[in-house]
């Protein structure tokens, strides 16, 4: 089990998820592997914007101005290469995950018959990740992100 302190999302990273363990408080899902932070899902988000040049609040105001948006805004991580990524929740839940917009293949009906209260299934490249979120939730997260990296790449405002 691999734990870290701090963690720097790249274009590996595939989702954050909470953790109440005392030896982590996040869980990180990458494309070959697990990694296991002891910072929070949020503090992971913040230390990545400052890293990336500027802070969580910063990113927060230009998704909302870029995409017409208040709540749950997507987040820009990384201009080069571009990552972005967004919340399942509000980011003030401590069950929010946050999911990198730019590995999302599919989003679908989570199909087992079980007793969880799983809804929904991220399909990523070679792994499926379930979440307690509708699949209409996650699909239109998802939609904002996209319409962030374009408002981006065409350096414009798009409202949806």
């Amino acid at each position: 089990m691999l734990i870290v302190k701090q963690y720097i999302i790249d274009k590996n990273t595939l989702a954050i998820s909470p953790a109440t363990a005392i030896e982590h408080h996040a869980v990180v899902l990458e494309k070959t592997q697990t990694i296991y932070v002891k910072q929070t899902p949020l503090e992971i988000i913040q230390y990545n914007c400052i890293i990336g040049g500027s802070t969580f609040e910063g990113r927060c105001l230009a998704a909302q101005q870029l995409i017409k948006r208040k709540q749950k805004v997507p987040i820009l991580i990384s201009e080069q290469p571009r990552l972005c990524v967004f919340p399942t929740q509000s980011p003030k839940n401590f069950e929010c995950r946050w999911i990198v917009a730019n590995h999302v293949c599919a989003v679908t009906a989570y199909e087992e018959t079980d007793s969880s209260n799983l809804q929904t299934t991220i399909h990523f490249q070679s792994i499926k990740f379930h979440l307690m979120e509708s699949p209409y939730q996650i699909k239109q997260q998802n939609l904002k992100a996209f319409v962030l990296h374009e408002a981006l790449r065409q350096k414009t405002i798009i409202p949806i």
